[in-house]
């Protein structure tokens, strides 16, 4: 958990990202989506099947399944966000992606530093990758994980642009 937060300083130090998150979060509360999740249960259920469905991506056996359960992955999160501009008029996207860029990079390096310096299984820690009320951080820990294993390279532009993992996932898809 010290490395978890020492990263925090780390991503801050990356020029641009801080002046992101002030942008972002001066626009949309940071608490926003996690009263969202404790608010609304369509909101929470669509965040536990948009997990699930990473999980299933990063277990798959073969590209094409992977690709199947994130074009799935991608409906369920754009019908979830349409649904909160529409019904609540808020944008989330850059919010989200905020912080599960934030979170999600800092639980990685957790679970990176865990598998490391000890004997880990992942299976035994599934506080890492399930959903809690601070949802952004197993679902950012569970989209690096994905890019990891596609092989897909966001580390050059993590904090330099907040939705790079989507959009880099996106464009898989659409190949």
């Amino acid at each position: 958990m010290v490395m978890h937060e020492y990263f925090h300083g780390f991503q801050f130090k990356n020029d641009g990202y801080l002046e992101t998150y002030e942008t972002i979060t001066n626009t949309v509360l940071p608490d926003t989506l996690i009263a969202l999740a404790a608010c609304h249960g369509w909101y929470k259920e669509s965040i536990t099947q948009e997990n699930d469905l990473l999980l299933k991506a990063i277990d798959a056996s073969d590209i094409e399944a992977s690709r199947a359960y994130i074009q799935s992955f991608f409906e369920l999160r754009n019908e979830r966000r349409e649904r909160v501009k529409k019904e609540l008029c808020i944008n989330i996207v850059a919010l989200e992606q905020l912080y599960e860029t934030m979170e999600g990079s800092a639980r990685y390096i957790e679970y990176c530093l865990y598998r490391h310096f000890g004997n880990f299984s992942l299976s035994d820690a599934k506080w890492l990758y399930t959903v809690g009320c601070r949802y952004y951080y197993a679902t950012g820990f569970n989209l690096l994980r994905l890019s990891d294993k596609l092989e897909i390279d966001y580390k050059y532009g993590i904090f330099k642009d907040v939705s790079i993992i989507e959009r880099n996932l996106r464009i898989l898809i659409s190949e």
